[in-house]
Formats: C-alpha cells, sequence, structure tokens
C-alpha cells in the first residue's frame, strides 16, 4: 500500500518507489513512509490511525521497521493508537527524521527503539494544544494558563520585596513590620490579576496536560525506554511537556541527546535519499510491497579488454 499526495506524475512515482527501496535496502529491514501533507493541513488523526492499520495489516509483521516521519502534529490519542498500531506489528523500531516531527509526531518518535535525525531534523515540545475559547483560529498551548500563573507569582513576590525593602529603607522599619504593611499594598496591585484567570480553563488545561504526560511515560515504559527507572522516565516527560518555552521551539539532535532521548545521527546517504523524496512529492504514506520495488538501474561495470585488443589476435 502506497498513497501519494497529487498531483504526481508517472515519472515522480517512479522515482519515489525507487528512493524508497533504495532507503529500505540501506536500513535492512521495510521501510514505512509516514509524510504529511502540510498543504492540505494532514495531522495524526484517528482517520491516519485507520489508514496505518490497513498498510500494516497488508505489510504484515517484521523482525525490524524504519518510518520516516515528516509530520506537524495531531491528536494526542490518535498518536497513541499510532504508536501501538506500528509496535504490534514490528519487534524493533527506528523513526528517522530528517524535516520534521513536532507535537505529537515527536510523541510517534519516543515509541520507536531508536530515533535517527538528520543535520535539518527536528522534534518538538508535547505541551497540548487547545482550541481558543475566544473563537482565535489559532490553537494556544495549554501550558499558556501556568506560565500566567508562574509569572503573577513572580511579579506579586518581587512587588512584595520591594514594597518591604522602601519601607525599611525610607521608614525605618523592622523586617516584620515592614512586610505587614507592604502586604495590603501588594495585595491591591495583584489582586485584579489573580481574578482574571478562570479556575475552569486552568482544570482543563491541567488536565490535558495530564493525559500527555501520561501517554508518554506510558508508551516510553513499554518500549525503548522500559530499561530506564521510572524515575528518569518521568524527568524527561516533564522536559518536554513542561519546560520549554513555546511549543513550537526547535529540539535538535544535540537537544535531544541531552534530555536523555535514544537519539542519534542519521547517516549522509539515508539523509540525502529522504530528502530527495520529500521534495518529490507533497505527501506519502505506506510501503513498496516487495514486488513492485524498483531497483535503481546498476553501475556499468567496466569491461575486460578482449584478448584481440590485448594480445594483437583472434582468440
Amino acid at each position: 500500500m502506497l498513497e501519494f499526495s497529487p498531483p504526481t506524475t508517472p515519472e515522480t512515482e517512479s522515482d519515489v518507489k525507487r528512493l524508497l527501496t533504495e532507503i529500505e535496502n540501506l536500513c535492512q529491514g521495510r521501510f514505512f513512509c509516514f509524510y504529511q501533507n502540510q498543504a492540505a493541513s494532514e495531522e495524526i488523526d484517528r482517520a491516519i490511525v485507520l489508514k496505518a492499520r490497513l498498510a500494516l495489516k497488508e505489510l504484515g509483521h517484521v523482525e525490524k521497521l524504519a518510518i520516516l516521519v515528516d509530520s506537524p502534529g495531531g491528536d494526542a490519542d490518535a498518536a497513541f493508537h499510532l504508536v501501538r498500531a506500528f509496535r504490534q506489528h514490528a519487534d524493533n523500531v527506528e523513526a528517522l527524521v530528517v524535516n520534521w516531527a513536532k507535537s505529537a509526531a515527536t510523541f510517534v518518535c519516543l515509541g520507536a527503539d531508536k530515533i535517527l535525525m538528520g543535520e535539518n531534523a527536528e522534534l518538538g515540545p508535547l505541551d497540548v494544544q487547545l482550541t481558543d475559547p475566544r473563537g482565535s483560529l489559532m490553537r494556544k498551548s495549554a501550558l499558556n494558563v501556568f506560565k500566567s500563573l508562574e509569572y503573577l507569582q513572580r511579579y506579586a513576590l518581587d512587588s512584595l520585596d520591594l514594597a518591604a525593602l522602601l519601607l525599611m529603607m525610607k521608614g525605618n522599619m523592622d523586617i516584620p513590620f515592614a512586610l505587614e504593611k507592604a502586604l495590603p499594598f501588594v495585595s491591591c496591585i495583584v489582586s485584579p490579576l489573580y481574578n482574571q484567570v478562570n479556575p475552569l480553563e486552568l482544570g482543563e488545561a491541567r488536565r490535558h496536560l495530564a493525559v500527555g504526560e501520561e501517554y508518554c511515560r506510558r508508551i516510553m515504559n513499554r518500549y525503548g525506554y522500559s530499561s530506564l527507572p521510572n524515575t528518569r522516565v518521568v524527568q524527561i516527560v516533564n522536559k518536554l511537556v513542561w519546560e520549554y518555552p513555546s511549543h513550537s521551539f526547535v529540539i535538535d539532535l544535540v537537544e535531544a541527546q541531552e534530555i536523555g532521548l535514544l537519539a542519534e545521527e542519521l547517516d549522509d546517504v539515508r539523509t540525502r535519499l529522504c530528502e530527495e523524496l520529500l521534495s518529490k512529492v507533497k505527501g506519502c504514506f505506506g510501503f513498496v510491497p516487495r514486488e513492485n520495488q524498483i531497483m535503481p538501474p546498476p553501475e556499468d561495470e567496466p569491461q575486460e579488454e578482449s584478448r584481440e585488443a590485448v594480445d594483437g589476435y583472434e582468440a
């Protein structure tokens, strides 16, 4: 099963099949292309999970499966099902990233035994994206409300420190008395800001983040990170969910390795072939059946000179 995002030509499809075959030969296992069409707003959802299950059923169970992951992300529930589908059909899974695998696509990579990243590859944080209740078409991070609370907390403490310090310096007050007099002043400044925090919005955001945390922890403990202590897995999950300043933050190979992901550099040959594949079509999903694989043309081998040419006489 192999699908391309239109428009394509027979020549393009032939080139893509050739590239898929070459990459598969270098991976020493079966190769599955999961390249979503960004122009068509494709993302990880229930529909792509059903399509993946059909394709993997056709592929059958394999010892090793390499997956080229190129996707902006999508739904966390669907990503969890997608990882389970891949793992049910392969003993060993490698995720190849040469462009981007953001958000839920990063989660798919966490389900692999190894992440192979090209020079320009990037993963992304796993803070869940929510629909903006104010009607904006742009989704917002579930972390936004918590980052706001963190700022308000720092602002309140800084304001209290400043007010108390001024009272101590200007009014010759001791520390307890200065704090007592500063508290009402700071409260008048900070309370209107805290009153704008919606508890329902805060609770919903925390619930969605908890779902992402739990999915990550379960997938990592089941598969490639099962040998790590649970405390280490929790540290990695917390880093990916809570500690990056934006959802679009770039996690390159160096950053991925520093936070503890099983990431390695993808060799130049496969990187080049994968980048050429991404440039040929806008999207590609599935694998090339063995009988339909298009092998690269053999290189011309130097011919032996004839005895006539060497010895000067006919054989």
